[in-house]
C-alpha cells in the first residue's frame, strides 16, 4: 500500500497540473486579463511551463527514472505543441509557435532547477569529498 501512495504522490501533481494547463486553454479569450505589456504572454506560458517542467523533473527523481528522465522532458515539450494545436478549437484563442517555444524553454528551465537543487542536495549529503 505504501507503495501505490508513494507512485501516487509521484505521479498525481504533474497530470493534474497538466490538466489545470489544458483547462486554462479551453477557456475563451473573451476570460482572458489584458496584456499589461508587449510579450507579456511569453512570460505567462514559461512561467505555467516551468512549473510543468518542475514536477516532471520531480517525478523523475522521485520515480527514480535516471538517464531516462530526458523522455518526461521531451513529453513537456509535445504536451506544449498539442496544447498550441488545441487552442486554435477554442473561441478566440488561436496556435502560436513563439508561444511553443516559451512553453519549451520554460519546461527545460524549471526541469533542470529541480534536477540541479536535487543534485546539490544530494550531492552534498552524501559526498565523500567533505
Amino acid at each position: 500500500m505504501e507503495d501505490v501512495a508513494r507512485r501516487l504522490w509521484t505521479w498525481l501533481p504533474l497530470f493534474v497540473y497538466a490538466g489545470g494547463i489544458t483547462w486554462l486553454s479551453s477557456q475563451p479569450s473573451t476570460n482572458l486579463p489584458a496584456q499589461l505589456f508587449v510579450g507579456e504572454d511569453k512570460l505567462v506560458h514559461m512561467a505555467i511551463y516551468g512549473l510543468l517542467g518542475a514536477l516532471a523533473a520531480r517525478a523523475a527523481v522521485r520515480g527514480q527514472l535516471g538517464r531516462h528522465a530526458l523522455w518526461l522532458y521531451l513529453a513537456c515539450v509535445a504536451y506544449g505543441l498539442f496544447d498550441e494545436w488545441y487552442q486554435q478549437f477554442t473561441p478566440g484563442r488561436s496556435s502560436d509557435l513563439l508561444d511553443a517555444v516559451a512553453d519549451a524553454v520554460g519546461a527545460g528551465a524549471g526541469f533542470l532547477l529541480v534536477l540541479r537543487y536535487h543534485r546539490a542536495r544530494h550531492v552534498s549529503r552524501h559526498s565523500p569529498l567533505r
